[in-house]
């Protein structure tokens, strides 16, 4: 892939906007800074072997985002447990994309600065709460109307993603536990649980829950 050229992505509440791979990098190390590190993460010094690991080994990758847990978490004790698996996964994902995107198709260059920029915005969730994340997301991508519906869909969204980091082990399928989920756990119907199920998925495909 040569030309960082915009896509269109999801922002994980309906709505889509523009971004380029260097946008998705640029939103996640605004998070990174949020946190109040004072160092960079995203550097090229460990580019190499986390790019190898991704490529090579799916188990490899998962120790690297154990040990990454573990070194941010001493970092940044007082954030909970579910923030910096996110963001462990986001920093070397983050890494790669930045620095060897050139060396993967478009199409799973553009796959990988999604995930990017969807582990910035659950971790903006995760550390502000919504009322912040509302105010962000107006302001950067002008959504208009139907707040009141949305505000609903991102909180029971959270909900489900937080039951399903709990429960979804207990399940031997994802429709499974979508029908467990479904106007039981939060008010909304099979198939909007179902997809949202595909998108945690997605978020954790390094394989961590």
């Amino acid at each position: 892939m040569e030309k960082d050229e915009p896509f269109q992505v999801d922002n994980l509440h309906g709505d889509y906007v523009q971004k380029t791979i260097a946008d998705c990098i640029k939103d996640f190390e605004n998070e990174l800074e949020k946190t109040g590190l004072r160092f960079n993460l995203i550097n090229k010094e460990r580019s190499i072997e986390i790019l190898s690991a991704y490529i090579n080994s799916e188990q490899y990758f998962s120790e690297l985002i154990k040990g990454e847990k573990e070194s941010l978490h001493k970092l940044l004790p007082h954030l909970s447990a579910a923030y910096i698996n996110n963001l462990s996964i986001g920093v070397l994902k983050a890494i790669i994309i930045k620095f060897h995107h050139n060396l993967f198709r478009k199409e799973i260059a553009i796959e990988l600065a999604k995930d990017v920029f969807f582990l910035s915005i659950i971790c903006m969730e995760k550390r502000t709460g919504f009322d912040y994340l509302e105010d962000e997301i107006n302001k950067s991508f002008a959504i208009k109307g139907a707040n009141a519906r949305h505000k609903e869909n991102r909180d029971s969204k959270a909900d489900v993603f937080e039951w399903l980091d709990k429960h979804m082990h207990e399940y031997k399928s994802m429709d499974d536990a979508a029908f467990a989920i479904a106007e039981k756990v939060v008010p909304m119907k099979f198939r909007t649980v179902r997809q949202w199920l595909t998108e945690w998925k997605k978020l954790r495909s390094a394989g961590t829950t």
